[in-house]
């Protein structure tokens, strides 16, 4: 008697990989929590935009070169191509980073963090269409619902006291797009690289970029300028202290953690996650008498908005994703 051949499983019901021994969705809330910090740290700091995101790559390369002994025989391996992809990667990261920083200057941390966090649409949208993570009903409705929250707080930080609230607008929605680039690129690439192989690549690049920008923008190198009030007593040391407390928090916590969860979890639903990172940011710069931001009701309520969409992108089952704004 003929046996019947066994029809495989769809691609969406493939055995899973080795689990990680930590947790994915534990790694985005760690992700989310470390890159809140970004904004405050780089209003704290005082330092030109380019200056600041500079150091604060080139900080977290050094950083993570005691860890990156296995990755060199990797990296010997690399064609032309993965560098060229690395490469590009890493500009845009420094794209987002430089477009951000900026928009720092010109509206609030609430508005700025929010509207470059809409890279999840964009994500979304990439993933969908390029990366084949395709989305349900349920994720587009959360999608939808969190970028409504997005826009909430944006719209309730319009009458605030930033120096030119529509130009911040513009250069953080901008960002947003650098780092949805550099997440769609960073999904590919994640499937099959290490962490520290990956990412430490991409960070140099990235500082690299962000170091050939800085005559092109006409800011200095070393000139670390005084931080705000509160670190004022520590002079240009306080500036460079905040670099240091930049990349080892939102960079190598945020950043670097949330690469890990590439391999773990869909690029949308990490992104959209990430959507939080505005209610983090907000209540931090409440938080610190220096800063003082005080939310409004409009983040209040935006962000409740973030927190529903958010809970919506979430699988029922762990597939593979992306990355922190700030």
């Amino acid at each position: 008697m003929q046996r019947k051949r066994r029809k495989p499983p769809p691609a969406s019901q493939s055995v899973a990989g080795p689990k990680p021994r930590f947790p994915p969705a534990l790694g985005v809330a760690v992700a989310v929590l470390s890159v809140s910090f970004a904004a405050p740290l780089f209003a704290l700091a005082n330092a030109p935009a380019v200056t600041a995101s500079f150091w604060r790559l080139a900080i977290a390369c050094l950083l993570l070169l005691p860890f990156s002994r296995h990755a060199w025989a990797a990296w010997g391996s690399y064609s032309g191509r993965d560098w060229w992809v690395l490469a590009a990667a890493g500009t845009a990261l420094a794209a987002h980073f430089a477009l951000w920083v900026t928009s720092l200057q010109y509206t609030t941390i609430a508005a700025s963090t929010t509207l470059v966090t809409l890279q999840a649409v964009f994500v979304a949208l990439g993933g969908h269409y390029l990366l084949k993570d395709r989305l349900a009903g349920r994720n587009w409705i959360g999608v939808a619902i969190a970028f409504a929250g997005s826009a909430t707080i944006a719209w309730g930080d319009r009458g605030g006291a930033a120096a030119n609230p529509l130009l911040g607008d513009i250069l953080a929605l901008a960002a947003g797009l650098g780092s949805a680039a550099y997440f769609l690129i960073g999904r590919r690439l994640r499937a099959t690289r290490g962490l520290v192989e990956y990412v430490l690549p991409v960070y140099a690049f990235a500082a690299l970029a962000l170091l050939g920008a800085l005559p092109i923008v006409g800011q200095p190198l070393f000139a670390l300028g005084t931080p705000l009030d509160c670190l004022a007593w520590l002079g240009a040391n306080g500036t460079f202290l905040v670099f240091v407390l930049l990349a080892a928090v939102p960079m190598l916590g945020g950043h670097t953690v949330a690469n890990w969860t590439v391999k773990y979890l869909p690029a949308h639903t990490v992104a959209t996650w990430i959507l939080l990172e505005p209610v983090g940011a907000a209540l931090l710069a409440w938080g610190i008498a220096c800063i003082a931001q005080v939310p409004s009701m409009w983040t209040v309520a935006g962000g409740l908005l973030v927190l529903g969409g958010a809970a919506l992108t979430m699988p029922k089952k762990a597939g593979a994703a992306t990355e922190p704004a700030g």
